[in-house]
């Protein structure tokens, strides 16, 4: 452990909503405008209504993104974080790779995201090998769908996420976990000096 760690030996950051912009990519398929994001169980309404699903239901949503394949995966436009590093002035915007990167500087880095099949499994792999690093894509942990991250979880062990349930889950499993900013959770933060210093 270098000093000054707060006890962070390992990092697990998620891909969709930390990395790459799912919900951008959704929106521009579905030919809707960027608006004002508003969310039901963590994905902005607007898609939800869009897909004519009346309740939300996530499995409809994963399913649709299983069927647009691997290519359309592997397309996924980045997200540029506005990344706060202890003693550091303030980073960014800064692209996925430089992230991924900067968060290596302060212990190993490991990428977990959530699957919906093989597809989607596949095309998460090659955008990671493009915007990040071949050895991150082999390394990345792709989970099934609906499984939780916080299997994962151990003291030192820190998780990245923009979903606050898994955030939550992480931190009832005896990890650091720690909210990255979303229009679909006003609480999270991109200043990591808090728990990185």
């Amino acid at each position: 452990m270098r000093p000054g760690f707060r006890g962070v030996e390992k990092i697990y950051l998620d891909m969709d909503g930390v990395l790459a912009d799912l919900v951008g990519a959704l929106f521009a398929h579905l030919n809707l405008d960027p608006q004002p994001v508003t969310s039901y169980g963590g994905v902005p309404a607007a898609l939800n209504n869009a897909l004519g699903f009346g309740l939300f239901d996530n499995r409809k949503l994963w399913a649709l993104t299983e069927q647009l394949g691997a290519e359309w995966w592997a397309a996924i436009p980045d997200l540029k974080s506005r990344a706060v590093f202890p003693k550091t002035p303030r980073f960014g915007p800064l692209l996925p790779g430089e992230l991924y990167r900067a968060l290596s500087g302060f212990a190993p880095v490991q990428i977990v995201t959530v699957g919906q099949g093989p597809r989607s499994e596949f095309g998460k792999r090659l955008w990671l090998r493009s915007h990040i690093s071949p050895c991150a894509a082999e390394d990345a942990i792709v989970l099934p769908p609906g499984a939780s991250k916080a299997h994962l979880a151990e003291p030192g062990a820190l998780l990245i996420d923009d979903c606050e349930a898994h955030v939550l889950d992480w931190r009832d499993a005896g990890g650091i976990g720690f909210l990255w900013p979303a229009p679909w959770n006003t609480a999270g933060s991109a200043d990591l000096s808090g728990v990185l210093s």
